[in-house]
C-alpha cells in the first residue's frame, strides 16, 4: 500500500500554488544563509494610527468589525517582520529587556531570524491572497518583503562568492522537475513511481516559490516570459497530484491559483510585460492562459 504523499497538514504555504496547499517543503540546504538577514536601513513605514475611540467604534460596529480585525492583523504582521530584520544592535537591546523597534512589548512580539524566504510564508500569503482593502498596509508589506529579498540575494551572493538570483534558482528547480516528470511514465513500480512523483512535486514547489520571490523583489528579468511558462507547467502538474501520490488524468481547475493571483505575478514580471507589449500573438495566448485559471475557488 503506497505511503501518503503528505503525512500531516502543513503550515501556510506558497500563495502562488492554489487549491489545497499540500506541502510546505523545507528550503534547500544550499540556499539557507549562515547568518540571518538584517536591514541596516529599514523602510520608513507610516501606517494609520491604531487605538482610540475610532478603533473601538469600528470593533463594536458589526459591519466594520472584520475590517478592523484585518487591519490589526496586518499591523501586527508588519511589526513582526520589521522586528525580525532589525540590526544586531537592536537585538542586543532586546536581550537587555528593552522594547522592540516597533515599541511593542516583548510578550506581544513574534520574532524569528530570517535565513531563508520560506520563513516569511505568512507575509507572502497575506500579500498575494489578501483582500487588499487596506492599500497602505499591503503596499508596506510589499516594499518590506522586496527589501528583505534583495538583501537575502546580496548575502547569498557573498556567501557563495558568486551572483545569486531567484530567477536562476527558479529555472534550475523547474528544469530538474521537468526532466524528472518525463521519467514518471517509464516507472512501473508503485513505490518507485511514488518517490519520483514526490521529487517532482517538491521541485515544482521550489520553482513556484522562487519565481514569486523573483517578481516581488523586481529582479531584472533576463527571460522573455519563459519563466512564467514554466510556472504554468508547475501549477498544472501540482493540480494533478492527489494526496496518495497518484496523478489525475486531467488538471483540477479548482486547485489552480486564482486568476487575480496569476495577474499579481504577470504585472510584476518584467519579461512577460516586455514581450506582451512587443508580440501581439503572445499577448493573445497570454490572455487565453489567464482565462483558464478560475476567477474564484469553490
Amino acid at each position: 500500500m503506497p505511503v501518503p504523499l503528505l503525512e500531516r497538514p502543513p503550515a501556510p504555504c506558497s500563495p502562488w500554488i492554489g487549491g489545497e496547499l499540500k506541502l510546505a517543503p523545507a528550503p534547500p540546504d544550499e540556499d539557507v544563509l549562515k547568518a540571518p538577514v538584517f536591514l541596516l536601513k529599514p523602510p520608513r513605514i507610516v501606517l494609520p494610527e491604531r487605538g482610540g475611540l475610532k478603533e473601538w467604534l469600528e470593533v463594536l460596529n458589526p459591519w466594520r468589525r472584520d475590517e478592523a480585525r484585518q487591519k490589526r492583523k496586518l499591523h501586527a504582521l508588519i511589526a513582526s517582520v520589521m522586528d525580525s530584520v532589525a540590526p544586531r544592535t537592536v537585538w542586543d537591546m532586546e536581550k537587555r529587556g528593552r522594547l522592540s523597534p516597533s515599541g511593542r512589548p516583548k510578550s506581544d512580539l513574534r520574532q524569528f531570524r530570517i535565513t531563508h524566504p520560506y520563513q516569511l510564508r505568512d507575509a507572502f500569503f497575506e500579500l498575494v491572497s489578501g483582500s487588499h482593502r487596506h492599500f497602505l498596509e499591503y503596499k508596506a508589506i510589499e516594499v518590506l518583503l522586496a527589501m528583505i529579498l534583495r538583501e537575502y540575494a546580496r548575502t547569498a551572493s557573498q556567501e557563495r562568492d558568486g551572483r545569486f538570483s531567484f530567477e536562476s534558482a527558479a529555472r534550475r528547480h523547474g528544469l530538474q522537475a521537468y526532466h524528472l516528470e518525463r521519467q514518471i511514465v517509464a516507472v512501473t513500480d508503485p513505490d518507485e513511481r511514488l518517490g519520483v512523483v514526490r521529487k517532482v512535486h517538491e521541485k515544482y514547489l521550489h520553482m513556484v516559490n522562487y519565481y514569486g520571490y523573483s517578481v516581488v523583489s523586481r529582479e531584472r528579468a533576463t527571460n522573455e516570459g519563459t519563466l512564467f511558462s514554466m510556472y504554468c507547467r508547475a501549477v498544472f502538474f501540482l493540480a494533478r497530484v492527489e494526496r496518495d501520490g497518484t496523478l489525475r488524468a486531467k488538471v483540477d481547475r479548482q486547485r489552480l491559483p486564482r486568476r487575480r493571483d496569476v495577474l499579481f505575478l504577470i504585472l510584476r514580471d518584467q519579461g512577460v510585460r516586455r514581450r506582451y507589449n512587443r508580440d501581439t500573438s503572445y499577448a493573445d495566448r497570454l490572455k487565453e492562459i489567464v482565462r483558464y485559471f478560475p476567477s474564484e475557488r469553490r
